[in-house]
């Protein structure tokens, strides 16, 4: 039987919980980062080999994302819809 090493290559991951993290890991690592926000289609990349990374900077613990921000807080805007 033949041996099949569907490995995907190494990368750093990063998983901040807060914008200010998020934007300090984006900023340090530039375009050697994917920013994620969901979507698992991007591992099937990452699998097949058809794209590669050094960093994924992946979201889902800002909480902020979430949640909708405080009417007092005029500094936060929403994320848009899709």
């Amino acid at each position: 039987m033949a041996t099949v090493n569907d490995v995907i290559p190494p990368f750093q991951l990063i998983q901040p919980t807060s914008l200010d993290e998020a934007s300090e890991a984006a900023v340090d690592l530039g375009d050697e980062a994917w920013i994620i926000a969901g979507g698992m289609d991007s591992f099937d990349w990452l699998k097949d080999r058809t794209k590669r990374t050094g960093a994924i900077i992946e979201l889902s613990r800002v909480c902020l994302l979430y949640t909708s921000p405080s009417p007092r807080d005029a500094t936060l805007s929403r994320m848009p819809s899709s």
